[in-house]
Formats: structure tokens, sequence, C-alpha cells
């Protein structure tokens, strides 16, 4: 992942090739097995760069890539980096309206909640990004507004 890393940041011919050779196959691989922190790290970081065209994002859900990142973002054992990773990629995926409440049909909403309280500015910043994209689709603004008064309706009545 580490080599991936830094021929992505090489330039813009390095990421047509990687990508032309199923490079976000192989980062989306790296990111759901049990590789070390560095290595979901570099292959987050590549995959930000690689991830931005619409063959792209489609190869990228395909792979499963959304899962990957619901699991890794539900994972609570994850350093607050890999978190952080992961909202800074979203934003390139979630392109859509599909994809914004296939992403949130994954069950991570309640994830999204608790990395809120996080003391990193930057994680929290990404995390709004990302809750407010997938909130800019009715059906997920209803959710997240349910979710809300559950959440806030406890502290009224204390």
């Amino acid at each position: 992942a580490r080599e991936i890393r830094k021929l992505v940041i090489s330039g813009e011919e390095s990421r047509e090739l990687i990508g032309s050779l199923g490079g976000v196959r192989i980062l989306v691989h790296l990111c759901s097995s049990s590789q070390p922190e560095e290595v979901i790290d570099d292959a987050l970081f590549s995959l930000h760069l690689l991830v931005t065209d619409d063959a792209s994002i489609e190869d990228f859900v395909c792979l499963g890539g959304l899962q990957v990142c619901a699991e890794l973002l539900l994972d609570l054992e994850q350093s607050t980096r890999i978190h952080s990773r992961v909202l800074y990629l979203l934003p390139n995926v979630l392109v859509n309206d599909e994809l914004k409440t296939a992403f949130i049909d994954l069950g991570v909403i309640a994830g999204l909640v608790q990395l809120l309280k996080n003391e990193n500015s930057t994680l929290v910043y990404r995390n709004l990004v990302v809750l407010l994209l997938v909130s800019q689709v009715a059906v997920n603004a209803v959710r997240l507004k349910k979710l809300a008064v559950v959440l806030v309706e406890p502290l009224l009545n204390l």
C-alpha cells in the first residue's frame, strides 16, 4: 500500500495507470482485511485520490467499498486517523442520492453520531460534512431527525 500511495501522489498519469490496473480493487481489499493500521491508512489515502470519477466510483461501490467504509467507521477499535481517512474519502463517493441512501442503509448513523464525541476537530468536521451530505436526501433527513429526537428527548427530561 505504501508503494501505491507513492505512485498515486506522483501524478495524474500514475493514478490513471494504477486505476487501469485494478488499483481500486487492491486498495479496497487492503482496507477490508485485517491489515496493520499503516496499510489501511495508505490504502484509504490512495483511494481518496483514485476514486474521483464515475468509473472509479462504480468500481469502488461494486467492490464493496461502501461496506468497507461502514465497517471501518463502526469499528470503535479503529484509530482516529483511520476514521478520519474514511470520512475524507466518502464525499468523493457519495455523489448521488442512491449512494447516500445506500450508505445510510448500512447502519452507520449511530456510528457517525458516536464519532461526533471525538476530541479531534478534523474528524468531527469531516463527520459533519458527511452527515450534511447524506441528510440532503429526504429519506435520510427523516432518519436523522428521528434519531435526534431519540437522543435529545432523554436530555430534556433531566
